[in-house]
């Protein structure tokens, strides 16, 4: 992997600093492009795999990073559970196009039945395709079947509600992967047409100066966090059942769990409950020693022997990556009310 090689990072991060205003078939002859999502990053969707640059069997992204996995010819914008899908959360095309394709018979149930075994669909799911002029084209994945709202020949202007995010074809997550295609090319977005690691071309940006200013690099991800009554599940968390904002006095514990995407060796990460004035009623703290991509945890108070005191009670994590020359923390904060 290409993580731990420092002057691969240097390169790109040299690269990254300059603006191209001017060579390849690049930025100056294509549209900008918006953000394919109606959300807002960081808040209510995160991207958590980026575009992979590296050769067959490695990782790569645009900075040097691995927020990614092998293969990955697009950018994954996620929503936080499956009750945000069944709410709604429009697609939108990212420039002027006309449609050229759609699909949107495929389930949304993953690419893993509950046995653990793979599902035969096609990887992309539920798609739309668009064509942009001169080459250019953006396809739309993974996206809630029956939502699809244009047909073929149709013409779309930039933020035009094409469908909604779903959970169709390869994937455990709601979310939607956008693909940039030049002719054959794909490309990554952040650097546009015809850049390369370590290949000395200037990156250039394809998307508009406030997708730009939004989607800065998170080299991790607090990605969603709540409270329950009782245990807490993977599947529950995905499903967006920790949601709410109030438990019963009758609950036999209380519990904070959280979902964190690529945690490194040497990361802080800190998850605690406090009580009603503000009181830590348990806290754990962790050092990772192993590079994960999505890493669960939760912590629990059990309920006193004299019952909840009624109130709003706090979950808190924090994670801190203290390596490099820009040290990192990001921190999320839920609260839960339990009445009498």
């Amino acid at each position: 992997m290409f993580r731990n090689l420092s002057f691969i990072r240097a390169a790109l991060t040299a690269s990254l600093l300059f603006i191209c205003q001017t060579g390849l078939a690049s930025a100056a002859d294509f549209p900008e492009l918006s953000l394919p999502i109606n959300c807002k990053l960081g808040q209510d969707c995160w991207i958590i795999n980026y575009f992979d640059h590296a050769p067959e069997n490695e990782i790569l992204d645009y900075t040097g990073g691995s927020n990614l996995y092998d293969e990955h010819k697009g950018i994954d914008i996620a929503i936080p559970d499956i009750r945000s899908m069944v709410q709604g959360v429009d697609v939108l095309a990212v420039a002027d196009g006309v449609v050229l394709a759609i699909r949107d018979h495929i389930p949304d149930i993953g690419s893993i039945d509950r046995d653990g075994r793979r599902i035969d669909f096609p990887k992309c799911g539920n798609a739309v395709l668009l064509d942009h002029g001169n080459d250019l084209r953006t396809q739309y994945c993974h996206m809630r079947r029956g939502s699809i709202s244009v047909e073929v020949g149709d013409n779309v202007k930039r933020g035009h509600k094409i469908g909604l995010v779903g959970l169709s074809g390869f994937t455990n997550f709601p979310h939607v992967h956008l693909a940039v295609s030049l002719g054959e090319e794909k490309i990554d977005p952040f650097v546009g047409p015809g850049w390369k690691p370590a290949s000395g071309k200037i990156p250039v940006s394809m998307w508009t100066k406030d997708v730009q200013n939004t989607a800065i690099y998170q080299p991790f991800v607090l990605q969603d966090a709540g409270f329950t009554g009782g245990s807490f599940t993977k599947h529950g968390l995905l499903q967006g059942w920790y949601s709410g904002k109030k438990i019963s006095a009758t609950a036999h514990e209380l519990t904070f769990g959280i979902l964190a995407y690529f945690v490194d060796p040497g990361d802080e990460m800190s998850v605690e409950i406090k009580g009603i004035e503000g009181e830590t009623l348990t806290r754990e703290d962790i050092v990772f020693d192993a590079d994960i991509q999505r890493h669960w945890r939760s912590i629990s108070v059990l309920r006193p022997q004299k019952g909840w005191r009624s109130g709003i009670y706090t979950g808190v994590v924090s994670l801190k990556r203290k390596t490099g020359d820009h040290p990192e923390e990001q921190k999320l904060i839920r609260q839960i009310k339990i009445d009498q």
